[in-house]
Formats: structure tokens, sequence, C-alpha cells
């Protein structure tokens, strides 16, 4: 089933599908958060469809001071989870920010007691490297873990391409 899945950057198209996904998790963002979006962060930022209906949307951004991708907001339709849809969705946006080189780690925060969310995280290789206390206002505990992945450069490819350059070089001389 999972084959049929395609990921869209976020548009004017689409933006309202992305609410109604973000409305399961009784999240709701203003103009400003669906403009940057659509703009500063479309390279990061996709709605996953399963045949020709909305079941996911990834918000992610990248922090330039850090070089971490942040997710913001990560939601899997109700009636699509338990179907690897959220794992392929996580997979998808480890391949993007693979191939961009500023990026070292992609991090989120967890509310601690979402004990389904956190193993999920796990399970996607995050570790779980800080605790805050205070982070959410709107549950109790108000803790939230700090997660993050690091990512994996091919350095099979880097050491291609310096012993290309030094052969290049060699044969220049």
């Amino acid at each position: 089933m999972q084959s049929n899945l395609t990921f869209h950057n976020i548009s004017l198209s689409n933006v309202t599908e992305m609410r109604k996904i973000q409305s399961y998790s009784n999240v709701t963002h203003d103009f400003w958060y669906e403009y940057h979006c659509m703009t500063d962060w479309k390279e990061y930022s996709f709605l996953c469809y399963l045949d020709d209906i909305c079941v996911g949307s990834l918000v992610a951004r990248f922090k330039n001071k850090t070089s971490n991708l942040y997710i913001m907001d990560f939601d899997v339709a109700l009636d699509y989870k338990r179907m690897k849809i959220g794992s392929r969705m996580m997979e998808h946006l480890k391949e993007i920010a693979s191939k961009i080189s500023k990026i070292s780690s992609i991090t989120l925060h967890v509310w601690t007691s979402n004990e389904a969310a956190v193993n999920f995280y796990k399970n996607q290789n995050f570790e779980i490297v800080a605790q805050l206390d205070n982070y959410y206002y709107e549950y109790q505990p108000t803790t939230a873990f700090v997660c993050e992945f690091k990512i994996k450069r091919d350095t099979n490819c880097l050491k291609d391409c310096l012993l290309f350059w030094s052969n290049e070089e060699s044969q220049s001389l």
C-alpha cells in the first residue's frame, strides 16, 4: 500500500489539506506560518499523499546558526496511523537532509508523556539529548524531550572525489 505514497511541496493549492491534517492533533497556525511553509521552508516541508488522499504533513525549517533541520510539525491522519506512512515521511526528510551539506542533524521536541511518539522517534534512530521543563504550557506534565538524528554522510564518495582530484593533479604535473 505504501508504494502509492507521493510527496508534494506545500502550496496555495494544497495548504487547506495541511490545515485539515494538522487539525487532527489540534494544531492551528496563522497565515505567517503557512506563508513560510510555501517560501522559506519549502525545501524541507511537504504533504504526503496516498493515491490522491492527503494523509500526512511535515513542516521543518533550517536553523542557520546550528546547522539543524528542526521539525516544527509532523502529523499523520488518524485513519492512516500505524501503516508505516510516518516512517516513509521521515525517510523522505532524512533523504532531503542528507543531500544538503550544511545540515548536520534533524531535531525536534516531543512531549515526554507521548510514549507512542517517543518510541516512534527512537525507532527512527533519534536520540534523546535533553529534557526541558516548562516547555509546553497546554500539557501536563509540561516537559519535552529534545530528540536528535545525526545525518550520516557517504564518506566513500568523499574519498573517491579526493582520490580523483589527487590523480588529476599528479597527471597534470
